[in-house]
């Protein structure tokens, strides 16, 4: 099997732990740009961090890079996300079976399981894998974070689309596809809108529980620094749901005090983030 993956260059805060989990797999990285220096709303962007952590931890020149003048007035910002991304899947698919749609504050606990997942899903016939992700809203120090959970403290499990495809899948608002997918979802009662009965019904839904709670993708998408924080929801696709500015002042920025009284807190979803609570993570553990 032959595993290829993308990537689009921004920040980071997390890329390097993000990479280290997944780069051993593949065969090939794309890594997609702005050739003008924009971001999805067309807010500048320094992608020379990024670049230059990608070339660090490139030990086996896996890299190839994609750049193009992705921005486009005319369109949305997740409109551009979406177009960044189908011409990375389709740079990244030439010769593979499956490509590897990972953001770079993602971080798979448990790569071996991704690879488990892909041979499952080509004995199923599936043309994508969707696996819940656990959001770290805030890093409290370095091993204490908070993290989104249910209203009573359960766990809460968000799908971000599909975080591996075949090779010539169209995706629609950013990862999202309509293919035939797998979706995984951890056994335990938890707090998680895509493992309802009603989401479940979709005849293209194919659920699995055969992942641990420990398996879930860690999703570090708030937990930044501040600075690093107010540039991405300047540029990232969901800029022009809410007022990043507004929010980060008003909720993110008291949460290190105000969390254990924090409810229906997502800035365009409220329910999708019921309450947070406290989670010591050891990033060492983490390959």
């Amino acid at each position: 099997m032959i595993v290829n993956a993308y990537l689009l260059l921004a920040d980071d805060a997390w890329l390097e732990r993000s990479l280290r989990a997944y780069y051993p797999f593949i065969n090939w990285l794309t890594a997609c740009y702005d050739e003008n220096g924009r971001g999805f709303t067309g807010c500048p962007i320094d992608i020379s961090p990024a670049r230059e952590t990608l070339q660090r931890c490139d030990t086996e020149k896996k890299v190839q890079w994609l750049s193009a003048p992705f921005h486009c007035r005319e369109l949305s910002p997740l409109e551009v996300e979406t177009k960044m991304r189908q011409a990375g899947l389709a740079e990244a698919g030439s010769g593979a079976d499956w490509v590897i749609q990972l953001d770079n504050d993602e971080v798979l606990p448990d790569p071996d399981a991704i690879q488990s997942a892909l041979m499952m899903a080509d004995r199923l016939g599936a043309s994508a894998i969707e696996w819940p992700m656990r959001t770290l809203f805030r890093q409290l120090s370095d091993s204490q974070f908070l993290e989104v959970c249910g209203k009573n403290g359960e766990p809460s499990y968000s799908f971000q689309g599909a975080i591996a495809v075949r090779p010539g899948v169209q995706l629609e608002l950013a990862r999202w596809v309509k293919a035939t997918r797998l979706r995984f979802i951890t056994p335990e009662p938890q707090h998680n809108l895509l493992a309802t009965d009603d989401a479940l019904s979709d005849p293209q839904v194919i659920p699995i529980t055969a992942i641990r709670p420990d398996q879930a993708i860690w999703h570090f998408s708030w937990a930044r620094t501040e600075e690093n924080l107010r540039t991405k929801l300047q540029c990232w696709g969901h800029a022009h749901q809410f007022n990043g500015r507004r929010y980060l002042k008003r909720v993110w920025r008291k949460s290190d005090r105000d969390w254990p009284k924090m409810r229906n807190f997502h800035p365009f979803l409220r329910d999708h983030w019921p309450a947070l609570k406290c989670t010591t993570l050891n990033l060492s553990e983490l390959r």
